[in-house]
């Protein structure tokens, strides 16, 4: 937990901490994490990490609303894939890590892959192109024709009449 560990070490270098969570690309993240601490946990900060932390607008709003939400989460449904993953790309303020996220969300094998399939070890490597035929080529394609199928079998209302028309005719 950021706030404890904040809380536990109060001789922390903010200064550094800060200079290196830009340098690497952890700005945004790191500042979600603080400004957290703050909404949820009343995490007291130094003054100069305040002034850091209100320099990215779109931190501070997300902490806030989560804050805001936390505990009726509870009884929310859970969020689309879609709508978690925009939350992830955007926690990344450089181009490059944006690139790499979507990249590794794209071919990271899941548990589902490991459970559907047994692959030794030393073939470890073939999961990943198991994941993108199976995702994105496999599912499609299983979906589509179930639909296709369920449409065929209980065509809609419209199309029940105008077969019905065509048999009186």
């Amino acid at each position: 937990d950021v706030s404890e560990f904040v809380r536990q070490h109060s001789e922390l270098d903010w200064s550094s901490m800060l200079r290196r969570c830009e340098e690497q690309g952890l700005a945004r993240i790191a500042a979600f994490g603080l400004g957290l601490g703050q909404h949820l946990l009343d995490l007291r900060l130094p003054e100069q990490v305040t002034q850091w932390l209100r320099k990215d607008g779109y931190a501070q709003r997300q902490s806030q609303q989560l804050a805001q939400t936390f505990f009726a989460s509870c009884r929310a449904p859970e969020p689309s894939i879609y709508a978690s993953s925009r939350f992830h790309w955007s926690m990344r303020e450089r181009h490059r890590d944006r690139w790499l996220y979507l990249l590794r969300t794209l071919t990271q094998p899941t548990e589902r892959h490991f459970r559907d399939i047994a692959i030794p070890d030393r073939w470890f490597f073939l999961f990943f192109p198991y994941k993108v035929v199976h995702d994105y080529l496999a599912l499609p394609l299983w979906s589509g024709v179930k639909a296709l199928r369920k449409r065929v079998a209980n065509p809609n209302p419209v199309q029940r009449a105008e077969a019905g028309e065509d048999a009186a005719g």
